[in-house]
């Protein structure tokens, strides 16, 4: 937690306390009065990955529409994490934690067009043999 009022992020992204919701608008979850949304989401990074020793890379990207509608702020593993532009592919290999990334967003907005739009994505690389 960064600030007063973030010990949600402490939550287990499996608590029951999480109500579910896809990824979009607030008005495509059929949320018309939120002003505020809390995204958790705990990720598995597959095995193979970490034992061949890739990168691990989080993509963030979309066609028309991008991004945190309004404000938002994220967290990987409870560290912040950010700023997230259009597109971006940002190496977050030692972020992972015993081989999971537990992802959460806090998103503010208008209730007609809030939320998170675009598609967040994991992409495992090759190390690098040589840097230029």
């Amino acid at each position: 937690p960064t600030s007063p009022g973030d010990e949600w992020i402490l939550t287990p992204a499996d608590s029951l306390a999480w109500e579910k919701g896809d990824w979009g608008t607030w008005l495509a979850n059929g949320w018309s009065d939120t002003r505020q949304a809390l995204y958790r989401k705990k990720v598995e990074v597959p095995t193979e990955w970490l034992q061949q020793g890739k990168r691990v890379l989080l993509g963030f990207a979309g066609f028309w529409s991008f991004g945190i509608k309004d404000e938002g702020r994220f967290w990987i593993n409870g560290q912040p994490f950010g700023p997230l532009k259009n597109p971006t592919l940002q190496d977050i290999t030692s972020l992972i934690k015993d081989g999971s990334l537990d992802l959460a967003l806090e998103v503010t907005g208008q209730p007609s067009n809030g939320g998170p739009a675009g598609t967040l994505y994991l992409r495992a690389v090759d190390k690098p043999t040589e840097s230029i």
